[in-house]
């Protein structure tokens, strides 16, 4: 799509800003992907205040163990390859702590980094596709959404959560929000996978 097409175009770089604590990837993503927090801590952390990348190889999930291919294949099944995958996908944490379990995460934290750190960047990045990437994300997102089009009733795909298309203030596209059967660093079969790609692909088409 033109959005690739012009990432990929330039040089890669690094752009002047910086993401909040937590997050990462491509500042012009296609895809958002919100999680409730950073998990474990590897190869002694991540860095803080992460450069909003832009070009091949923006987004990268190689945090040195083994979830780096599903992440990759979710990603890649969604844009429609990897090297889309890695120059249009981002990564937003909507707590700033380490945390390998959600439930250790307050709802009023959710919330608060959701209505705080994420969705005023939204307007920046402009994405067409965000994938909440847990049940209690989706239940702290949906509230906040602005119409149309609403819930998409008709979509022919058997989805975890009804897929919702709603406006990003100051954009004239419709954004999707969608769920994965699980988080990708959990258990998410490679069918699951597939599924939600053509999902997202399908619905790409539909509110185009």
């Amino acid at each position: 799509n033109e959005r690739y097409r012009a990432s990929v175009s330039a040089r890669s770089r690094q752009t002047s800003r910086k993401w909040p604590i937590g997050c990462g990837g491509a500042a012009n993503a296609y895809l958002v992907l919100v999680g409730p927090s950073m998990g474990r801590s590897t190869n002694g952390g991540r860095p803080l205040g992460n450069p909003r990348n832009l070009g091949k190889g923006s987004m990268s999930f190689d945090w040195g163990d083994h979830r780096k291919v599903r992440w990759t294949r979710l990603c890649a099944a969604i844009l429609g390859d990897q090297r889309r995958a890695e120059a249009l996908t981002a990564l937003l944490n909507l707590a700033s702590q380490h945390s390998t379990s959600e439930r250790a995460i307050s709802v009023a934290d959710l919330q608060a980094g959701w209505l705080k750190r994420i969705r005023p960047l939204l307007r920046e990045v402009r994405p067409r596709i965000i994938c909440a990437l847990t049940n209690r994300v989706w239940d702290t997102i949906v509230p906040t959404l602005v119409g149309p089009p609403g819930e998409i009733d008709e979509c022919p795909f058997g989805l975890a959560r009804k897929p919702i298309g709603f406006r990003i203030p100051g954009c004239a596209f419709t954004t999707i929000l969608v769920k994965p059967h699980n988080h990708p660093s959990r258990f998410l079969s490679n069918q699951q996978i597939d599924e939600l790609g053509r999902a997202c692909r399908w619905l790409m088409r539909e509110v185009a």
